[in-house]
C-alpha cells in the first residue's frame, strides 16, 4: 500500500499536479513512520516538499528537499536519483540560484552514466537548458541546444509530456528571440499527438502559445 501510494504521489510530481501530490504522499508518510519503512518515508517526504513548489519560497524548500533527499538516499536506494536531482536543480531556479542548479545538474549527470537511469533524462537536458538561460550572461545558444536535445531524448523514449515540456521552453526563448512562427509550428508538432489530458499543467501551457490572444480556448 505504501508503495502503490508513493507511485501516485510520484506521478503527479511527474505531471506538475502539486495538489494531487498531497493526499497520497500524506498517506505515504503517516503509512510508512507507523510500519518503519523508512526509504518510503523519506521519498514520500521529498515529494511533500516538491508539492510545495509555487505555495512556498524555494529558498525555504531546498533545505527542506535536500534534506529529505539525503535521508532517502542514506537507506542505501540509489532509484531515482538523477531525477531528484533534477528536480532540486529546478528548484535553483525558482531560487535565482541558477550556478548551484547548474551543479546539481553535473551531478546528475555522472549519475547517468554511472546508474544508466535514463528516463527522466530529457527533463535533465530540459531544466540544464532553463539553468543555462537564468546565468547573468544567458548562454543562449547553449541553451538552446540543451533544450533541443531534451525534446530528442523524450522523442526517442516516447516520452511525449517531457517532449511537449521541452518544446513550451524552448518556444518562449524562440518567441524571446524574435522567431514566433517557428515556435508555433515546434509546439503544434507534438501538441498534435496528444489525444487526453488537456486540462494538465503542460498541455494548457502548449495551448496558450497555440491560441493567439483574444482568442476562445
Amino acid at each position: 500500500m505504501a508503495q502503490a501510494l508513493l507511485y501516485r504521489a510520484f506521478l503527479r510530481v511527474m505531471a506538475r499536479d502539486y495538489l494531487g501530490v498531497i493526499e497520497p504522499a500524506t498517506q505515504a508518510l503517516h503509512l510508512s513512520r507507523r510500519l518503519s519503512f523508512a526509504l518510503m518515508e523519506h521519498s514520500a517526504s521529498f515529494f511533500l516538499a516538491a508539492a510545495r513548489r509555487g505555495q512556498a519560497a524555494a529558498t525555504e524548500l531546498l533545505p527542506e528537499m535536500l534534506n529529505a533527499a539525503r535521508q532517502w538516499w542514506a537507506t542505501g536506494s540509489v532509484e531515482c536519483q538523477g531525477y531528484v536531482l533534477t528536480l532540486i536543480a529546478e528548484t535553483c531556479l525558482d531560487a535565482d540560484q541558477a550556478n548551484d542548479g547548474l551543479s546539481f545538474v553535473a551531478e546528475a549527470k555522472t549519475l547517468l552514466e554511472v546508474t544508466d537511469e535514463r528516463w527522466a533524462e530529457a527533463e535533465l537536458y530540459r531544466v540544464e537548458g532553463m539553468l543555462l538561460l537564468a546565468l547573468p550572461e544567458r548562454r543562449i545558444a547553449e541553451a538552446e541546444a540543451c533544450l533541443r536535445k531534451a525534446m530528442t531524448v523524450a522523442r526517442e523514449h516516447a516520452a511525449l509530456l517531457l517532449e511537449l515540456r521541452a518544446a513550451v521552453d524552448l518556444a518562449r526563448l524562440l518567441d524571446e528571440l524574435g522567431r514566433a512562427e517557428e515556435r508555433k509550428a515546434l509546439v503544434e508538432a507534438v501538441y498534435g499527438r496528444f489525444d487526453e489530458g488537456f486540462d494538465c499543467v503542460d498541455l494548457r501551457a502548449a495551448r496558450a502559445i497555440l491560441t493567439p490572444v483574444g482568442s476562445a480556448t
